[in-house]
């Protein structure tokens, strides 16, 4: 995807041709939805997270895309996970002016929300994870993951918090 931006500046920096590509991929991710392939997952998430991309591009704002915390935070709750088919399809329903993912997104709507601890990557429910206070994007499951990743992944998590805490800086200086 962050190789199209040279190759295909029309994609990105022309308003109407990004709403042309995300109508296409919207049309195709909920036509996954609706197949019976037994990868419709990967596939319809991969571009779900194209479409957020473009959905949060800023032409005048020419930070690193995947670096913007919306996208960030978007990213993270389609990460799979046991509620990944509810994810995908409230993601998709959202766009779609069709009611063809009503009945599954409501069968799905039982399934609880769920994601995954950046350190320990245990699976928990969502509501139960904490995220990180500078960044606001990566997700603990507890205190004690929070203190043992700030100790033992700090050097890495530390690239990714700079990355997201001076997009979101740059962001706002350039929105307001």
């Amino acid at each position: 995807m962050i190789d199209t931006f040279p190759i295909h500046p029309e994609v990105w920096e022309n308003e109407n041709n990004r709403k042309i590509v995300l109508d296409l991929l919207v049309s195709i991710g909920t036509n996954l939805m609706l197949s019976d392939a037994c990868d419709w997952d990967q596939r319809s998430l991969y571009m779900a997270v194209v479409i957020v991309v473009l959905e949060h591009y800023d032409v005048k704002c020419k930070q690193t895309i995947l670096t913007n915390p919306i996208v960030a935070k978007k990213r993270r709750d389609l990460y799979p996970s046991r509620s990944i088919r509810r994810d995908a399809l409230k993601f998709y329903r959202k766009r779609i002016t069709c009611k063809c993912l009503k009945k599954m997104h409501l069968e799905a709507k039982r399934i609880q929300k769920r994601g995954v601890c950046n350190h320990c990557r245990e699976e928990k429910d969502r509501e139960l994870l904490q995220v990180c206070g500078r960044c606001l994007v990566t997700q603990y499951c507890s205190k004690e993951c929070q203190a043992t990743a700030w100790v033992a992944a700090w050097p890495g998590h530390k690239k990714d918090c700079d990355f997201y805490v001076k997009a979101q800086y740059e962001y706002n200086r350039v929105t307001t």
